[in-house]
């Protein structure tokens, strides 16, 4: 099921998804009428975009060295999670990847 609605701005949006039930659908109407009476709506798609620019360091390091291949195998010499730690820890850590 699609849920759309029409924004402050009078465009009309739809949910970034279809929902399995019309509860679902109704639902998310729901967080979205939310957003827009405590004056923090944005449109759906610069939110995702927002979340997604807003991964920390501390998030996508320990992944990274998992995800990480040389010449299609796996690193031989995996850094220990405190080694990844210490690199992410604090300051270092807080900023987003896309500033890094």
């Amino acid at each position: 099921m699609q849920a759309s609605y029409d924004g402050p701005d009078l465009q009309r949006y739809s949910a970034p998804y279809t929902f399995d039930t019309r509860l679902d659908a109704e639902e998310w109407l729901a967080a979205e009428r939310r957003l827009r009476t405590s004056n923090t709506w944005t449109p759906p798609k610069e939110r995702q975009r927002a979340t997604k620019a807003e991964v920390t360091l501390a998030d996508y390091a320990p992944g990274a060295v998992d995800r990480r291949r040389v010449r299609g195998e796996p690193l031989r010499r995996v850094p220990t999670k405190s080694v990844v730690d210490a690199v992410t820890c604090g300051f270092v850590g807080m900023l987003s990847v896309c500033r890094v």
